[in-house]
């Protein structure tokens, strides 16, 4: 809005004081941006905001699929390769030189490329949300369990980072990034994986190594979700007190996405059934859960988890395992 006024040469009140943009999806006019009148409407239907002549105005300019220009007033059409139509809604503009006319239609032509490249980031995004739960889902899978345990620690995972002050966009990167902790027991051989008494000690080594071997597959890419999962991979196992792996890393030298996924595994993996256990009660979770705190477990996480426990155990009530007979 800000670009268009700049081109007109107008004063941004006089053109804008009843001008909107706004997606059309069916038979609602959602807004998603307006100043003036308009600026607290942003996402509300605009055919509940504006008057009858403007709804006619969107109407009309929806039939004949192509910009429009009124007594006053203009409305530019352009449909996304995704097949959104969209409209941007100008009052008060006065009358136009055919160089003003111009100068609008190579701005909405720019404006339709601008919101295929917001749907094509959101596809992008979308599609690699998706191959991170069904890698996840994958590994589970190969060592016999659910693949709803990755769905669980994504949950609580980004529910213990909001509580501990990790903001919303970040959150969600972890709980995106986090169905992939374990990605690295691709590469360990079934009969370790799933082993159902003790590991040896060699066997052990083995196993632990799935932690280097994750964080090798995702390192590369650039993809934010992606780098994050191969921070979670390589040091969820790491241990508040050092005496984890694979580096032995301590305290706040942990990243928060590693000690955020620990707690969250932990804490589901010992409440659920495995090939090598039975669920634990809960009681006897939380006990080891406050009894490892300081240990094994970044404090602070576990008094997030311990004083929030309804609303996690919620949580994971969504994400039930179901075994087949």
């Amino acid at each position: 809005m800000n670009q268009l006024t700049a081109l007109l040469h107008l004063d941004l009140d006089a053109i804008y004081c009843h001008g909107l943009a706004a997606s059309h999806l069916g038979e609602e006019f959602p807004i998603v941006a307006g100043i003036g009148d308009f600026a607290d409407k942003i996402g509300h239907d605009a055919s509940q905001t504006l008057n009858d002549q403007a709804m006619e105005d969107f109407r009309s300019t929806l039939e004949e699929k192509e910009n429009q220009y009124f007594d006053g007033r203009f409305v530019g059409y352009f449909k996304t390769s995704q097949g959104s139509e969209n409209l941007l809604y100008l009052s008060g503009i006065g009358k136009l030189s055919d160089l003003d006319k111009r100068l609008i239609e190579v701005f909405t032509r720019n404006v339709a490329i601008a919101f295929d490249n917001v749907h094509l980031h959101q596809d992008l995004e979308e599609t690699q949300r998706k191959i991170v739960y069904m890698l996840g889902e994958a590994v589970e899978t190969r060592s016999k369990e659910t693949g709803n345990h990755v769905k669980r620690v994504a949950e609580i995972s980004k529910f213990l980072a909001l509580k501990t002050g990790v903001d919303e966009a970040e959150a969600e990167v972890i709980k995106l990034a986090s169905p992939l902790h374990d990605i690295g027991k691709i590469g360990i051989p079934d009969a370790i994986l799933n082993k159902p008494g003790k590991l040896t000690d060699e066997e052990w080594e083995i196993m632990k190594t799935h932690a280097t071997i994750g964080y090798d597959m995702l390192k590369a890419p650039k993809r934010q979700i992606l780098q994050a999962s191969a921070t979670i991979s390589h040091e969820h196992y790491e241990k508040w007190d050092g005496s984890g792996y694979p580096h032995g890393k301590q305290g706040n030298d942990i990243h928060i996405y590693g000690r955020i996924t620990a707690l969250a595994d932990v804490f589901d993996a010992l409440g659920s059934d495995r090939c090598y256990k039975k669920a634990w009660p809960l009681e006897k979770v939380l006990a080891l859960i406050k009894e490892e705190s300081g240990s094994h477990f970044d404090p602070k996480l576990v008094d997030a988890l311990l004083n929030n426990i309804d609303h996690i155990l919620a949580l994971r009530d969504n994400y039930v395992d179901v075994y087949a007979a």
